[in-house]
């Protein structure tokens, strides 16, 4: 079976989660000879950390965008469509918004379904992601879902590299709000 074949019986896959993760790993192995290892941002990211309570159509990678990379996505049955890849007659739709990722590549998380191996971005780097829209560009939908991240992984998050990368990037006053709500919703929870 091929990985176009691969990636098409993704379809049968229920659960959307398990899905997009099936489909990013199937991506990555397609890509990982040309030396690229592309990441899951954006919403997909939210979506898998939230357990499916974040929706969103496409799954965002960074990764190196170049003819040999657009080979293989072809190769696998994309089309171009403006900024999107999309397989024809089907849900599945990736974008490379950046070729770099904006965190650590040390932070970057390893999920696997099916013996399909993707990269996540790191729990870390998501919320900054998060905390950076909801204090620059006044995104209140980026303040709920730092928050919510937060909550559900509080014990997890590396606080100290946290706070000193939203002092770099100019929103630690946001960081050190939402995580203050979150603490306090952690708490009530726990109570519980």
């Amino acid at each position: 079976m091929s990985l176009k074949d691969d990636l098409l019986a993704c379809l049968q896959i229920q659960d959307k989660n398990k899905r997009q993760i099936s489909i990013a790993g199937i991506i990555t192995k397609s890509l990982e000879p040309l030396g690229i290892i592309p990441v899951v941002v954006g919403g997909a990211a939210v979506e898998f950390y939230t357990l499916g309570q974040y929706a969103t159509m496409d799954i965002d990678f960074v990764g190196t965008i170049n003819n040999e990379m657009k080979e293989v996505m072809a190769s696998l049955g994309f089309e171009r469509e403006g900024r999107y890849w999309r397989i024809p007659g089907t849900d599945i739709m990736v974008e490379f918004p950046s070729d770099k990722l904006v965190g650590s590549m040390d932070k970057v998380q390893p999920v696997e379904h099916n013996g399909q191996q993707a990269y996540y971005i790191g729990i870390d780097d998501l919320i900054l992601n998060r905390v950076q829209e909801a204090k620059h560009w006044k995104d209140t939908g980026s303040k709920e879902w730092a928050r919510t991240l937060m909550v559900a992984h509080y014990d997890d998050i590396d606080w100290s590299y946290c706070h000193k990368n939203a002092s770099k990037f100019g929103c630690r006053d946001k960081l050190e709000e939402i995580q203050k709500e979150a603490k306090k919703i952690k708490r009530q929870m726990d109570a519980k």
